[in-house]
């Protein structure tokens, strides 16, 4: 039994602390993309934070989308990040 409870308070532990620090990853990774790539501009347009998922908006702009879309529309991705020490997703693990 007192196995089993260390285990759940691990795993709701590490979920939590994985969870405050996906924003800040996705920051990370955003700004390392815009560095590299000159042409397209990525940006984060809304994050919502939640205990096992998190949602994220991103707008893609630059002269590569210019090219097949409205330059100031460009294109918009929805990203669900499933976030702990083992991801449980609709679609399994």
């Amino acid at each position: 039994m007192v196995i089993f409870l260390l285990v759940v308070v691990g795993w709701l532990g590490l979920t939590f602390m994985f969870s405050n620090s996906v924003e800040s990853w996705i920051d990370q990774g955003l700004a390392k993309v815009n560095q590299e790539m000159t042409n397209v501009e990525i940006s984060k347009t809304s994050f919502k934070k939640g205990f096992f998922s998190s949602e994220t908006t991103a707008a893609v702009t630059g002269a590569i989308i210019s090219d097949a879309v409205d330059q100031e529309e460009g294109v918009e991705m929805r990203h669900q990040i499933f976030h702990g020490p083992v991801a449980m997703t609709p679609y399994g693990m």
